[in-house]
């Protein structure tokens, strides 16, 4: 089922290299996404709902060195967090909206169950 929840509460990743990057992940794990993957994600938005685009942890490390788009958010998935790395802009990040596609915890319920309303019904 396609659905979009938050928000998601961010916590501050220390950063342990000399580029600057910033970075925050989701202070929980992330829980019900089909195949616990990045595949299962379809958009992630921050509170103003500006998309913010996916990357690979490898492919960033080259991406930090464009000189228009290398301090734009970026995130990744690893582990059931999803980590958000950009400039300073990052550290304003508190909560994060997540669509995807999740499981289905309704699957017990019947067809029988389903209210048709009267106007419906010729």
């Amino acid at each position: 089922m396609t659905e979009t929840k938050g928000p998601i509460e961010l916590e501050i990743v220390p950063s342990l290299d000399a580029n600057n990057l910033y970075t925050r992940r989701t202070k929980n794990k992330i829980e019900g996404l089909v195949d616990d993957s990045a595949d299962s994600i379809i958009s992630i938005t921050d509170q103003s709902g500006y998309p913010i685009q996916y990357m690979p942890q490898e492919r960033r490390k080259f991406h930090w060195f464009r000189k228009y788009t290398r301090a734009e958010l970026t995130y990744y998935y690893e582990d059931g967090r999803v980590y958000i790395q950009g400039n300073e802009d990052c550290m304003k990040l508190k909560y994060i909206w997540i669509t995807g596609i999740w499981l289905d915890n309704d699957d017990d319920q019947s067809e029988d169950d389903i209210e048709i309303p009267a106007w419906m019904i010729p």
